[in-house]
């Protein structure tokens, strides 16, 4: 079913989880959206379509985002300085750009071409981040976990580990071509 927004949307400021499944909706809605519920925590967005780009900006008060992507997006940019857990599952043909998200404690990706220099830039530059999941996410050669309590990798190929401490928790997921 087709979805609008006037420009007199209602304000909805107690409104603490929103979830979007398979909905239709443009970047301007989906920021118009956001923009109507300031006091959002928890945003999960499950096989929604109909944009190129996810931009989640200028979010005071979130900690928990989840994007299941049903089309190849080619930006995901966030910006939210209280984030602290982000999951995304879906192909990214462009780039992840998380920004100002100096509380990431957890981190879940699958399917996003990401490189090393990115995830390095990413695990020093958030002090917090101690759960990192990576899942298909393309030939990534050396992780660095210095600041890492908890490390879960599934790929083609095994990356160096840079190891600097103990691990509570470290699981490689080797997969294999059939031919």
């Amino acid at each position: 079913m087709p979805v609008s927004f006037s420009r007199d949307v209602t304000n909805y400021n107690s409104l603490r989880k929103l979830s979007l499944t398979h909905v239709k909706l443009d970047e301007n809605m989906l920021q118009t959206l956001l923009n109507c519920c300031p006091s959002i925590v928890n945003f999960i967005f499950d096989y929604c379509w109909g944009f190129k780009n996810i931009e989640l900006l200028n979010l005071q008060k979130i900690k928990s985002v989840s994007i299941k992507a049903r089309e190849q997006n080619e930006l995901v940019k966030i910006q939210a300085p209280t984030l602290e857990h982000l999951a995304y599952d879906g192909y990214l043909s462009g780039k992840l750009d998380i920004v100002e998200c100096q509380n990431l404690k957890s981190l879940d990706i699958s399917y996003v071409r990401i490189s090393d220099e990115f995830l390095q830039n990413l695990i020093s530059g958030s002090q917090s981040l101690k759960d990192l999941k990576i899942r298909n996410c393309g030939d990534i050669e050396e992780i660095d976990f210095s600041n890492l309590e908890s490390l879960e990798y599934m790929g083609y190929k095994i990356p160096r580990l840079k190891i600097t401490r103990e691990l509570k928790h470290l699981k490689i997921n080797l997969q294999c071509l059939a031919v």
